[in-house]
């Protein structure tokens, strides 16, 4: 688990700083930014929304945390992929892809990945648990902005035209490992329950895989 959290948020804040690059690139005007940040941030809101609404609870009730957990990596890489291709291919479009980019990550964040963390701690008795999210969700989160930041200094050294494919390919191969860390999580999950299933324990109705 707190694995997991490491390489997301190592993710999370990668794209960010794409996202962040090409507003400051595309747009030339205060107004235009504020423009764009205020649409984007109602675009979001509303995904999230909808999602969280009519969708989140569902998928996670029939499909399990193993849904919950895969969706957000597996629409990352599709448009990390897309934006690399579009630098290569049709440059036009590297715009649109960081966007679309960093908005799925927020909203599938939101919506389903937060919501699935949250369930994976509930097995856990509630002495470790406090300790557990206390690690995960405070120092685990920390230590990743710290290494995202090194991650982007070190990818920064290279030439200009060439630094959003240097980070965007390093997002591919963080999401590579996040999602050996969802594999590894769902198995010790599967372990687990079958363990304490023994011991007669009540555990949440929502299934897990």
């Amino acid at each position: 688990i707190i694995l997991l959290i490491f390489i997301s948020t190592i993710v999370f804040y990668i794209i960010n700083f794409t996202f962040l690059r090409q507003i400051k690139i595309e747009k030339e005007s205060i107004n235009e930014i504020i423009q764009f940040f205020g649409f984007f941030y109602f675009s979001y809101k509303l995904l999230e929304f909808i999602l969280k609404t009519f969708f989140s609870g569902k998928l996670l009730t029939t499909y399990g945390i193993k849904a919950g957990l895969f969706i957000l990596p597996l629409i990352i890489f599709i448009f990390t992929l897309l934006s690399i291709t579009s630098i290569v291919f049709k440059p036009s479009m590297i715009f649109l892809m960081v966007i679309l980019n960093m908005l799925f990550l927020l909203v599938l964040k939101r919506a389903f990945e937060d919501s699935a963390i949250k369930l994976l701690f509930q097995p856990i008795d509630s002495s470790s648990k406090l300790i557990l999210q206390s690690i995960g969700l405070g120092n685990t989160s920390q230590l990743a902005i710290i290494i995202s930041g090194l991650i982007i200094y070190f990818i920064s050294e290279t030439s200009e035209d060439k630094l959003l494919l240097f980070i965007l390919i390093s997002v591919l191969v963080l999401i590579c490992f996040w999602f050996v860390s969802v594999s590894k999580v769902i198995k010790y999950l599967n372990i687990y329950i079958k363990a304490v299933s023994y011991t007669h324990l009540t555990l949440p109705t929502t299934p897990y895989v």
